[in-house]
Parts: C-alpha cells; structure tokens; sequence
C-alpha cells in the first residue's frame, strides 16, 4: 500500500503542478479500507487554484477545498468534490498559475550546506538558546562545532531588530543605483560576491526567496525585490543533516508558542469580550466591557489555566451573560521553507541523521565518515530532530560500547510520527542491519502515535530489518531519558 501511495503522490503532484504532502486525515474506499488525504502544499488545489490549505485522497478521486462551496456539508473544514463523480471538475490551469508564485527545483545537498553554513555564521546563538541547549544535556562541543561549523543558531525577523537591536538579522538595505536612483540591496548579494560566488547561488535552497520591498518616507518611495532568509517565526535553528554531515534543512524551535481562541458562543452586543492566552504558560484571562465594566483596559471576569482544545464556559453580569471558546495551541517547531513565495524553493521535508561525536565533526569529504556510511550498522528510530542531536551526543553515557555495537551508536529521526516511511531510503542509504526503535513513551496512550509506530514495525518486518524496541521509565522522550540516564528495557521483535 505505502508503495501506491508513493506512486499516486508522484502523479498527482505532476498532475497538479507543485508538492503533496500525507496528512493525519483519512478518507475511506467502497471497501471500508483508509485512504490518506494529502495536503497541497505548492501543489494547486483543482476547485480553488490555491496552493495550501485544501486536500485530495491518494486515488486522487475526492478533494476537500477549503474555499468554495457547494451544497454539500462541511467535512475537515472544507467542501467535498468528486473527481471522478458525475460532475467532474477541470483542472483551472489559468488560475492555479495566478495563484502560484514562480519557484525554483531544490538545490543539491552540497549548495543548500553551503548556504545554511552561511546562515549559521550570521546567526549566533543567544546566551539564552545556548543555556537551552545545555539545559536539555547538549555539550558545549556540539552546540559550537557540527562538521565543522556552528552548531546552531538564533533567528529573529525584522520586526524585532526595530524593537530589541538585534543587528545580525537586518538582511536589507537601499543604496543608489548606477543610475543614481535608490535601490534594495540585500546582505545576500554582498555576502556572496565577497565569497566569490554566484549571486544566484541561494536559488532553490529552502528558506530563500525574493522578497519584495518597499521604503517610503517624507521625500523617498522606493519598491523593488532582493533575496531573503526565513520567515516569521522566531526562535532556535535546529539543522537537519544528511549521511554525510550536509545540512538540508532547517526548523526553528520558537520561543513563544502561539495560541487561536474560537469562540464558540458569544455574549449580548452590547458587551465586548477580549481573551487573551498564553501558549508557553497555558494560562488565559478574559476581559469585558460594556454595562457594569467600566476598566480602562476592561474587568477581567475570568483567568486561569487551559487545555488545548477544551471548551471553557464563562458566565459574568450576575449569571445573564455566558462566553464559551477554546484555545488551541500552535506547534513548537516549524520548517524554513519557501515553497509558496516568489522565487522560492520547491521542499521536500528531510530526516535527520545524527551521528555519534566522532563522525558528527567530519565533513562530507572525509574518508573516515565515507567508510563509516558503508560499514553495515545498528542504529536507533525516533521523531524529533532536536532530540536526535541530544540523544545521539548522550548514548555513549548511557551504554558499553558492546551494548552500543548492538543497539547503535547514531540516531535516525523523522519530524513526527506519521512520517515513518521516510527512515527506510536513510536505512539503506547508511547500510543499517539492525535498528532500536525509540518513540516516546506516551505511545501507548497516544492512539494515532500508536497506530503510525505500528505500521512503521510491520514495515521494517517486511524489509527483513532485525528489530528491537527500546522502552525506559519515567521520561517521556529519549533524549530526556538519556539525559537522566532512566534505566532501559529491551524487546526483541523479530
């Protein structure tokens, strides 16, 4: 099935123009058997033109667009159409290229390194990133030199340099022109003509792109394009590697956690309800104005801690008036991507490889690391490129280099859970014999981690890979339970 599956992504995505990706939703054939739903994501959604947002099941026979009705009832928070119904839709061409912007195929390993390299050296680490990364039992060593470059680095956008100074992330500028007229320049440019290299050389690695700019003052109203890194998340740069110690990615950990209130019933008009809420913290407050409320910033009538996802009741004015809403919390981590901007990157999402300490510093050029990846191996699987790092830099903590020659000595992870069909092009790419998984522990409780650890267990059966479960008390994440150094059960599967 996972084979099918691959095939009809290849051919939807040429038929749709761009990039699909496996979503956590299902759809269901004749037969009862689940159909994954993929997301648009640079690919044109065939109702809408749109490159985000809507999906289509695997068969390519249903798609769910979240921007046109019909007549149908809301399913997943779109419309249902049938491709392949009574009612065929055609692919609008003409509006699906309106709607998407020009990008460029993904640059090879080698140039995408050199660049994220680059990225690296702009962007140092904050004191309190760096306290971060020692805090969750990162050495120094790694978190300074990975292959022979930063370990990490902290990424802020513009905004926050006109708020807090932050003087390395300011990316553009003006200047005149040959012509005397004033035009963008950006820090890419000069960067690479002083490297020596192509201006044109950031094309295709993701995260870049063309941004278009505008100045304007009392006397001066200047537009034009340069070339841009990164987008509007703040945080640590987490770099996802390659077998041979190339960086290929980005996500960045962000310092705050956003947070989307939906109110699910409203008080009287006359009233006007502001909540706020804290997604690092969890907390939330409820403020109100209108009759009997008469605080300049509003009266808080309600606080206290939230759930993501739960329904809070807020009754206030002696019992009349009633709130209800839920919070629901963004993610932690988010790609550097720039696969829906102008000029950007197509994006295909990696996996890391996080190498034991001896091979993490060598280069891709180095013989020593080039033996290594064909020399047959144990290895561990778990989700999380971060945790990787930590748990790859803390085995040797943990276990005999008899034990490590048995369970692994490196760390193969996926971004989560549902995107297990990844590890297998890396398993056979570093020769792996034998592999430790290592979810976290909530598993077992977790029914959609559950079901996508299974499959990834049968998965590995079929391809005749020697299979260990790895399980530990207390800590929910193997990084952590490293960290602390847990104590460690070991399930033969086979």
């Amino acid at each position: 099935m996972t084979s099918e599956i691959e095939k009809s992504i290849e051919i939807l995505s040429e038929r749709y123009k761009g990039r699909l990706r496996i979503s956590n939703c299902y759809d269901y054939d004749k037969n009862g058997e689940k159909i994954p739903f993929l997301e648009f994501a640079g690919a044109c959604c065939p109702i809408c033109g749109r490159s985000h947002y809507c999906m289509i099941n695997a068969t390519g026979s249903r798609v769910i667009c979240t921007k046109v009705p019909n007549d149908d009832k809301k399913r997943l928070n779109g419309w249902v159409y049938e491709i392949n119904g009574e009612k065929p839709i055609s692919f609008n061409s003409n509006l699906a290229v309106k709607q998407r912007p020009k990008t460029n195929p993904q640059a090879s390993a080698k140039r995408s390194d050199l660049l994220y390299r680059i990225v690296l050296s702009m962007r140092p680490l904050t004191d309190k990133h760096r306290q971060d990364l020692l805090h969750r039992g990162l050495s120094q060593a790694v978190i300074d030199s990975y292959a022979g470059h930063p370990g990490f680095g902290s990424y802020f956008t513009d905004k926050t340099y006109g708020k807090n100074h932050h003087p390395h992330d300011m990316q553009l500028g003006f200047a005149p022109s040959k012509d005397g007229k004033l035009a963008f320049k950006s820090r890419w440019d000069f960067i690479l003509k002083k490297l020596g290299l192509s201006t044109e050389l950031w094309k295709g690695v993701p995260g870049f792109y063309l941004k278009e700019c505008r100045y304007k003052n009392r006397t001066i109203d200047v537009t034009g394009e340069a070339p841009y890194f990164g987008n509007n998340a703040e945080g640590m740069l987490v770099p996802y590697y390659n077998e041979f110690n190339q960086i290929v990615g980005f996500q960045i950990r962000v310092d705050h956690i956003s947070t989307q209130v939906k109110v699910l019933r409203y008080p009287n008009k006359k009233y006007y309800v502001n909540i706020d809420a804290n997604g690092d913290t969890n907390e939330y407050a409820v403020r109100v104005t209108g009759p009997g409320y008469y605080d300049e910033d509003g009266t808080i009538i309600a606080q206290g801690e939230f759930k993501d996802g739960e329904e809070i009741n807020v009754n206030f004015c002696q019992g009349l008036q009633r709130l209800t809403f839920e919070i629901k919390k963004g993610g932690k981590y988010f790609w550097v991507s720039s696969a829906n901007q102008k000029e950007g990157a197509s994006w295909s999402t990696p996996v890391q490889v996080a190498y034991h300490r001896n091979i993490a510093k060598r280069k891709a050029t180095d013989q020593v690391l080039i033996d290594y990846i064909k020399n047959p191996k144990s290895v561990w699987l778990t989700e999380g490129g971060l945790k990787a790092i930590v748990a790859a830099d803390n085995l040797s903590k943990n276990f005999s280099s008899e034990e490590l020659d048995k369970y692994g000595r490196d760390v193969i992870a996926v971004a989560g859970v549902s995107s297990y069909r990844k590890f297998f092009d890396k398993l056979e790419a570093l020769n792996v014999r034998s592999v430790t998984t290592a979810y976290d522990m909530d598993y077992k409780e977790n029914p959609q981690v559950k079901a996508n650890y299974d499959s990834l267990i049968a998965e590995l059966r079929k391809r005749n890979y020697h299979i260990i479960r790895a399980e530990w008390s207390k800590e929910k994440g193997l990084d952590d339970a490293l960290v602390k150094k847990s104590s460690f059960k070991f399930i033969e599967v086979n």
